[in-house]
């Protein structure tokens, strides 16, 4: 369960949300310039474009859940059990690990059409990263300063979809939710004209409230649409998302354990900024990639500050 926008205000911004029952300790990690990224089927990158964004560090790679460059452009994994496919090693094929798209995509393109080209040649291959780090199935929402995309691995191929909604959610894929969101085209932020009205929303009547894919990306699709942009920006896009996290309680699996929002982010794409709030840390908290040494080789770690943030004023 996750839900990813791309907001264009007085900057641009993309963010998301990350709805788990477990955590892996996420950080907000910064690979500077020159750390060296060793992927698994085609070499080193030891120079590329500065990346920052929310991660799990392991034996000392950074395995990005979404993250942004220095250049604008940014990339968010969310699950897609159901209909993600990694196909094996392919010859001829630039062949990434699910976890080595997003710094692959990030460490060498600015643009969405540079990575569509890329896309080309690209095969995302089922590479585990370690017994305990399995290849997630996931699906990609990637935006630059002006629009986004969607990337899909199904068994049939590589998709790619202009994402004009600027939503993504989890399954089932983009087009199907595309083409449900066109049910619902009556709903609207104008309130209906009428003397015994007994409600003010009315206009909204029929907009789903559960938190299921297909509803998620309806509410989150209708609020992004309506709301005033370019003013409170930050604010507006973490209020967008509010909408779709997960109380403790709300969503209880099988097993008995809860899922809930970890943490919701928002990246301003033209400043190199990621701001970032917790289940616990209502707070906005935020880490500016352009104020550490971003000719480094070393990350730059900022653990999430998960604790109650109350402002005391009495």
């Amino acid at each position: 369960m996750c839900t990813a926008i791309f907001y264009k205000g007085g900057d641009s911004y993309f963010g998301r949300t990350l709805d788990l029952e477990y955590s892996f300790d996420e950080e907000v990690v910064i690979a500077p310039k020159n750390f060296v990224f060793d992927f698994r089927h085609c070499g080193k990158c030891e120079s590329h474009y500065a990346i920052i964004g929310i991660a799990t560090v392991s034996d000392g790679y950074p395995l990005y859940y979404d993250a942004a460059n220095e250049a604008g452009l940014a990339i968010a994994g969310l699950n897609f059990p159901k209909s993600a496919y990694f196909p094996p090693v392919c010859e001829g094929k630039t062949n990434l690990a699910p976890f080595e798209l997003i710094p692959y995509i990030l460490g060498k393109y600015k643009s969405v059409d540079d990575v569509k080209a890329a896309l080309e040649n690209i095969n995302i291959a089922s590479t585990d990263f370690s017994e305990k780090f399995k290849a997630a199935p996931l699906h990609f929402m990637i935006a630059d300063k002006e629009r986004s995309i969607v990337l899909e691995s199904r068994r049939d191929g590589l998709h790619i979809f202009e994402n004009n909604v600027g939503v993504l959610t989890n399954e089932p894929p983009f087009e199907s939710q595309t083409a449900y969101l066109s049910t619902f085209v009556n709903l609207s932020a104008t309130e209906p004209c009428g003397e015994n009205l007994i409600s003010r929303g009315l206009g909204a009547i029929g907009l789903p409230g559960d938190f299921s894919s297909m509803s998620r990306f309806v509410r989150t699709a209708f609020i992004l649409r309506n709301i005033d942009k370019g003013e409170n920006d930050i604010l507006q896009f973490f209020r967008t998302l509010g909408s779709v996290e997960v109380p403790k309680g709300a969503v209880c699996l099988e097993n008995g354990k809860r899922v809930i929002t970890h943490y919701t982010t928002c990246f301003n794409l033209l400043k190199g900024i990621c701001y970032y709030k917790t289940y616990n840390g209502f707070r906005i908290k935020s880490v500016d990639m352009r104020r550490e040494n971003l000719d480094g080789d070393t990350l730059v770690r900022y653990p999430l500050n998960k604790y109650e943030d109350i402002l005391l004023q009495n």
